[in-house]
């Protein structure tokens, strides 16, 4: 039966994250699954304190919407910039970026991408990101 809302905490944990896409366990909840919707991926992820995605890119933009916060991003080769909740954020594809919460304090975001997308985690990152993807 199709759902016409969802709240996040209500949809089903799809997974929790783990060490290869994120600094620490993240949950990861299917917004889309629980709606029923084929065209549009949205998930919602919950960062534990100094939890981030490892530098990624896309093949499409992604825009997420802060849900708690403050979380953190980081775009191109930028510094880490501080997004409060309910702010929603670009990030263009073909850019490497991360997401996630600063050191301090937790964040959660939703995140709104077309279905079937490819996330590229070995894509060329400043040297300043290569603690985020080594540790």
């Amino acid at each position: 039966m199709l759902r016409p809302t969802v709240r996040p905490e209500d949809a089903e944990p799809v997974r929790i994250a783990g060490l290869d896409k994120f600094t620490g366990p993240t949950t990861v909840r299917g917004i889309n699954l629980a709606l029923d919707t084929d065209g549009l991926q949205v998930n919602a992820l919950t960062f534990d304190e100094g939890v981030r995605s490892r530098p990624h890119a896309h093949d499409f933009d992604q825009v997420l919407l802060f849900t708690q916060g403050p979380g953190v991003i980081a775009v191109g080769d930028g510094p880490d910039q501080l997004v409060e909740a309910g702010s929603f954020v670009m990030l263009p594809a073909h850019v490497p970026h991360m997401h996630g919460a600063p050191e301090g304090g937790r964040a959660a975001h939703i995140s709104l991408m077309p279905k079937g997308h490819t996330n590229f985690f070995d894509c060329a990152i400043p040297d300043e990101w290569r603690r985020w993807r080594e540790d």
